[in-house]
């Protein structure tokens, strides 16, 4: 599984049942999001969020906490550029 998302141009992140981002992998997501590891692994998920799509962010991380399988999730993402037009 390791070497599927070492591999992966998608961007693959982990995230705890709390939302707090605890994996990135460099290249793709750095790319995709301007974000280096460092700055965001132990930041919430919602730091990638649209504001008018950030409520969804607890309703999933419930639905997964309760056992419940998400199949394509789609959402709207900021990179840290994003100024909001």
């Amino acid at each position: 599984m390791a070497a599927l998302v070492e591999s992966s141009n998608d961007a693959i992140i982990s995230k705890d049942l709390q939302g707090c981002i605890r994996s990135w992998k460099p290249g793709g997501r750095e790319r995709l999001f301007g974000y280096t590891a460092e700055e965001i692994v132990g930041r919430h998920i919602s730091t990638l969020a649209i504001p008018d799509r950030a409520d969804e962010i607890p309703d999933i991380l419930a639905r997964i906490a309760r056992g419940e399988r998400v199949d394509h999730y789609e959402t709207k993402a900021q990179d840290k550029r994003w100024q909001g037009f």
